[in-house]
């Protein structure tokens, strides 16, 4: 099962909500940051040692940007043991930032969404959870979850064609000031200070939600 929609419409709560059917699996934060060596049946997801060092890695990320997590927790609580967006994982794993992307000028960020990039990071997807899935299996289906899914719904059922994909909503007034401040929280962090062009930005934001 396959969550998306645009950012800010509930599809970390939901997936959240429904990864606690005892049938299903849904991965945690760290074993996409580190997915050797895999969990295993039988094994307490929250005994695994790469907790300890996916901690690690967000102690650090507070001290090189101080309050980031803190404003981020606003939008979107982030712990090694949370159920996490899969595919902006795997985008991270293949050299793609989202988080930096809109800042990066349109070309970069139009260019993550080309059917060729759609195909690669799917595919490569697949054999992700294709080994997980080897060292532990969900008694029925997985469930992933990531906004980075909707520009390549296209694509989607292709690489899993027995997938059943749930869309949320949310009215788009509402929305877009959300997932504008999310964005700028986020890219913020990346950004010298005083480098924000806040103007660059909401242009970049117009163009990708029109």
């Amino acid at each position: 099962m396959i969550r998306t929609g645009i950012h800010r419409t509930g599809t970390t709560l939901l997936q959240r909500l429904l990864s606690e059917d005892p049938n299903t699996r849904s991965p945690c934060a760290y074993e996409m940051e580190k997915s050797t060596p895999p969990l295993r049946t039988g094994m307490d997801p929250l005994k695994d040692p790469r907790i300890v060092k996916s901690a690690g890695m967000l102690t650090l990320l507070s001290r090189l940007a101080p309050g980031f997590l803190e404003k981020l927790a606003e939008s979107h609580v982030a712990s090694p043991v949370e159920k996490e967006e899969s595919l902006f994982y795997m985008q991270a794993h293949n050299g793609l930032n989202l988080s930096s992307g809109l800042q990066a000028g349109r070309d970069y960020f139009h260019s993550m969404h080309q059917p060729d990039v759609a195909d690669a990071l799917l595919k490569y997807e697949r054999n992700f959870f294709t080994m997980l899935d080897a060292y532990c299996p969900p008694r029925s289906h997985w469930t992933l979850k990531s906004p980075s899914y909707a520009p390549y719904f296209s694509r989607i059922f292709k690489h899993y064609p027995d997938a059943r994909v749930v869309v949320t909503h949310r009215h788009p007034s509402k929305n877009l000031a959300s997932v504008c401040r999310m964005f700028e929280t986020l890219m913020l962090s990346y950004d010298e200070e005083g480098s924000f062009d806040k103007l660059r930005f909401g242009s970049a934001m117009q163009d990708v939600f029109r």
